[in-house]
Parts: structure tokens; C-alpha cells; sequence
């Protein structure tokens, strides 16, 4: 049986490139790109909180996740910053109902 945080690690290793994958072959679909690269860093983050045997919240807020890794290692704290530039492409971005929710997307990619 693999190890849960190595299975994390595994599925955030695909989320990376298939993010990787994707901007290389097409970069009109950075909302899929950063949805990827949101459940790396997600993945990664809830891997480090398991090997250390620390519970996770169910959430998808890095910010969230980092403040607990931090409580273990400080030196996540500086990630605080880049990390709340890419939560909102693990739901908000993900669900477009209207065209001018899109206009909003497309400005902020």
C-alpha cells in the first residue's frame, strides 16, 4: 500500500504537468492551466501536513493550508503572498456561469 502523502505527492506530480503540458501546447487555456497548478500546490502542500502527521482541513485555501504547514516549518509563511493568487483557480474560476463573470476571468489571467 503507497504511503498517503506519497500519493498525494504522485497526484500533485500530475497535476504539474499536466499544467506544464498544457501551456505548452495552448496558452488560451490558462483557467485549466492554473486549476492544475492550484492542485499541485494544494496536493504538495496536504502531503507535507500528512508526512507530519498533522490532520487537514477539507479546503482548498492555500492560504489556510500554509498557515499549518508553517506551524511545523516557519519558512512557509513566505508563501503566504503567492498562494492566495492562486487559490481562487481551485473553485471560483473553475465554474463560469455568465459572460460577465468570463470577461472577469479573462482580465485576471
Amino acid at each position: 500500500m503507497i504511503e498517503p502523502f506519497k500519493g498525494l505527492l504522485f497526484r500533485a506530480n500530475n497535476d504539474l504537468q499536466a499544467a506544464i503540458d498544457l501551456f505548452k501546447i495552448n496558452h488560451k487555456s490558462m483557467d485549466v492551466i492554473m486549476y492544475h497548478a492550484q492542485q499541485c500546490a494544494e496536493k504538495t502542500l496536504k502531503a507535507f501536513l500528512v508526512f507530519n502527521q498533522y490532520n487537514y482541513p477539507k479546503t482548498h485555501d492555500l492560504g489556510v493550508l500554509i498557515n499549518l504547514c508553517a506551524e511545523i516549518e516557519p519558512e512557509f509563511y513566505k508563501l503566504i503572498e503567492k498562494a492566495t493568487t492562486l487559490t481562487p483557480n481551485a473553485t471560483v474560476f473553475r465554474y463560469v456561469d455568465t459572460l460577465e463573470e468570463a470577461d472577469e476571468l479573462i482580465e485576471y489571467l
